[in-house]
Parts: structure tokens; C-alpha cells; sequence
């Protein structure tokens, strides 16, 4: 959210928090449980979802391999 005063981001807030709970991240790093890690100097931003894949693997009831199970192939 873009506001120019911190008045204006109070006076918001107030207004918001009558209805909503809320948390607020002016690093920007966390949106919609996306973390980002952002980088100006070069001109990208990494996106990532820490621990997406367990806690799916859970909700799936997907169950572990008995034994690792690697790659056949070298990753280049």
C-alpha cells in the first residue's frame, strides 16, 4: 500500500483494524505466505515458499519412501 503520511497510514490502520486483524511487513518480505527476497542493486526479487512441501506431502497423506530416493541422473 502506498501512502505519502504516517497520519494517513494511522488513520487507515484505525479504520481497518475496526473490522480486520491485520499484520504489517514494511520490509515487504511476506505476502499471502510468499517470502520474498528482494534485490535492488540487481534487479530481481527471489520468491520462495518455506515448508510448502512437507506440509503438503502431509495434507496428502503421501507416506515417506522406505529408502532415499536420488536422482538417476546428474543435475547440471
Amino acid at each position: 500500500m502506498k501512502y505519502y503520511t504516517e497520519n494517513d497510514l494511522d488513520h487507515f490502520l484505525s479504520a481497518l483494524g475496526k473490522h480486520y486483524k491485520y499484520h504489517i511487513d514494511r520490509k515487504g518480505q511476506n505476502y499471502m505466505g510468499l517470502m520474498l527476497d528482494w534485490n535492488y542493486d540487481e534487479g530481481y526479487v527471489d520468491v520462495s515458499m518455506p515448508g510448502y512441501i512437507p506440509k503438503l506431502l502431509r495434507r496428502l497423506q503421501h507416506p515417506a519412501p522406505k529408502k532415499q530416493q536420488h536422482s538417476p541422473h546428474d543435475h547440471h
